[in-house]
């Protein structure tokens, strides 16, 4: 991290947009304030992942704020509203190039699949497995869909357990089998995205 804050450090950016509306002091706001920018732009935000002291100092660090009632939303919504406020309204004409290729994967990603990804960094806010089961069996039985459970090295238990639950051959599980990229592309293709 902080080769990368330096390395950031030496370009002499016009504009840094921090999208995230639960914004995270040490995580997002921190690298924000190191990096050099004419101009620094994000939401005001809530103090989901922040201390009202620490939100009161991290606003600081940005040059425009833009305040919104979230209403609940979700985070890739508040993305869209984000961008709209940027006036960044047509954005689906734009194609954004593929990061990686999905070759090394036994799947065939030309099928019709859903992610899902039950993990979540704070299980007291997670929805519980029971719920992703049941979830997953109304897929199987009302769809034709794959089902790819993914998530990292601390998801592969959960995982396990819905795959032991519901032995589907379409249940496939990559947790810690893919990067970051490859999670991206694999999210691209499917049909939707199902997390925490």
């Amino acid at each position: 991290r902080y080769h990368k804050i330096k390395f950031f450090q030496g370009i002499n950016w016009n504009f840094i947009f921090q999208p995230n509306f639960s914004r995270d002091t040490l995580l997002g706001d921190s690298i924000l304030r190191a990096v050099s920018s004419k101009k620094k732009i994000g939401f005001l935000g809530d103090f989901v992942n922040q201390s009202y002291l620490m939100k009161l100092i991290s606003n600081n660090w940005y040059d425009h704020q833009f305040k919104i009632e979230s209403n609940n939303l979700h985070e890739l919504e508040l993305n869209r509203v984000f961008l709209n406020l940027l006036n960044f309204k047509n954005c689906e004409k734009y194609k954004i190039k593929h990061l990686t290729n999905l070759k090394n994967f036994k799947f065939d990603f030309s099928k019709k699949y859903i992610v899902i990804s039950p993990g979540a960094s704070d299980h007291k806010r997670a929805w519980p497995v029971k719920n992703f089961i049941e979830l997953i069996k109304f897929i199987f039985e009302n769809t034709d869909y794959y089902v790819l459970l993914c998530g990292g090295i601390n998801d592969k238990k959960i995982n396990k357990f819905i795959l032991d639950e519901l032995k589907n051959p379409k249940l496939i599980d990559l947790s810690s089998k893919t990067t970051i990229l490859e999670f991206i592309e694999i999210i691209r293709a499917s049909i939707f995205l199902i997390g925490n």
